[in-house]
């Protein structure tokens, strides 16, 4: 039977794949944000912080995001794996 935390992130999940990113009521005030691999990869802590990055993010590439993998590990924690494809947005 999934986990409370699986099912949460699959929520989430599930919205971002349909460009949904306004909710932040499930996250913890001090979360920390990670983006790797892109040339805007960064850290940032806190609500506020994570959404203005990916905000900057989301307009600077068109894409979408798929999850192809959700683990569980420990202490509660859940691992996506998945992809964002995108192209960069050209001036406007």
């Amino acid at each position: 039977m999934p986990s409370p935390n699986l099912d949460l992130v699959r929520s989430i999940c599930a919205e971002w794949e349909r460009g949904r990113y306004s909710s932040v009521e499930w996250a913890h005030l001090e979360i920390e944000f990670v983006i790797e691999d892109v040339p805007a990869s960064g850290s940032w802590r806190g609500t506020h912080a994570g959404a203005g990055a990916w905000r900057d993010f989301l307009e600077a590439w068109e894409g979408h995001q798929r999850v192809d993998e959700y683990r569980e590990l420990e202490a509660g924690r859940v691992l996506t794996l998945g992809a964002f494809k995108a192209r960069g947005k050209g001036p406007e």
